[in-house]
């Protein structure tokens, strides 16, 4: 399995595979989500692909200082194989390339 940011023609295959995990909600229209993650340099869609074939998604941003992720699904037949925790090292590695490595949290 290899991950890589997903591009436009993912959009339905990427958009599918949320329907088939549960993830999507009727106030929230995937297809304008997947759309706004690739609209500017703060967010993006990482894809998991087994032999060519779209099995993982995720919805990765942040606003400078944290990020977060949404839409994380992977094809129900893969989960439990660690097929979504290569998905989330490659949502990791999306934000450490923009130095936003989590921080621990600080009481004053």
């Amino acid at each position: 399995m290899k991950t890589r940011e997903a591009n436009q023609a993912d959009k339905l295959a990427v958009i599918e595979l949320w329907k088939r995990c549960g993830l999507t909600r009727p106030w929230n229209d995937p297809s304008q989500d997947f759309d706004f993650a690739h609209s500017g340099p703060t967010s993006t869609v990482i894809v998991l692909e087994r032999e060519g074939v779209i099995v993982g998604a995720a919805l990765v941003g942040h606003d400078g200082h944290r990020g977060s992720t949404y839409y994380v699904g992977v094809a129900p037949e893969l989960q439990r194989n660690g097929a979504g925790r290569a998905l989330m090292s490659a949502v990791e590695n999306w934000l450490r390339a923009r130095h936003l490595e989590a921080q621990p949290s600080r009481s004053t």
